[in-house]
């Protein structure tokens, strides 16, 4: 992935990376338990020749859009079926961007989906269960496909997810076609490659064993 000399794996604060994501450090220092902060980074891809690879500022660094300001999520939530002003010329319910981290851009999108979707109630027994419209595990995981697996490539990386939440449906967008000379009749039956393998590899470091994103193998 390419890399940024202006880009930077530290916080405001100056800590390290790694200090910020322990769960990332705890993973890793359990299979080599005397590497230093940067020898890690460099391990694991988010760092190349002492400089942050894109793989590495998006999982680890400290609001990325600073240097890719498209690689976020813009969310809409429309009153009807189509992109379009409804009778009183309105366009949107709710008109979001997010920003930081993979994780957090997912964070913030789940949100946005739970807040805008309808809840239906159903009592049994004298209980009563909140049911979303949509499921939270099958949200994560197409919004955690949709930062996996688009293409960050410098053809794309102007252009972001789009998340848009229609009346009847939900649709996620995101830049880059069907990678590896596949087809989409291919999906579920082809053994797919993967585009960013640094990216999936990072991410299932730091979330192993507490997962925000779901799976940590990222499966699906």
């Amino acid at each position: 992935m390419p890399l940024n000399r202006y880009a930077a794996l530290s916080h405001h604060d100056g800590e390290p990376a790694t200090s910020k994501h322990p769960g990332f450090r705890r993973v890793f220092f359990e299979a080599t338990p005397r590497r230093s902060d940067d020898e890690i980074l460099s391990l694991t891809g988010a760092m190349q020749n002492n400089k942050p690879t894109l793989a590495g500022m998006m999982t680890l660094g400290d609001y990325p859009q600073r240097i890719y300001p498209n690689l976020c999520i813009t969310a809409i939530a429309v009153n009807g079926t189509v992109l379009q002003p409804d009778d009183g010329g309105e366009r949107f319910i709710d008109n979001k961007r997010y920003e930081g981290t993979i994780a957090e851009m997912l964070e913030g999108a789940l949100g946005f989906v739970a807040r805008n979707g309808k809840t239906r109630v159903v009592i049994r027994d004298g209980k009563r269960t909140d049911i979303p419209e949509y499921p939270e595990t099958a949200v994560r995981e197409i919004i955690t496909n949709a930062l996996m697996h688009r293409d960050y490539g410098p053809y794309c990386n102007g252009t972001p997810i789009r998340l848009v939440m229609f009346s009847d449906r939900l649709e996620c967008w995101n830049p880059g076609g069907v990678y590896g000379g596949q087809s989409i009749n291919d999906l579920g039956y082809a053994n797919m490659p993967t585009r960013n393998p640094t990216l999936v590899s990072i991410l299932e470091i730091e979330n192993r064993g507490k997962s925000p994103l779901g799976d940590p193998r990222y499966s699906g």
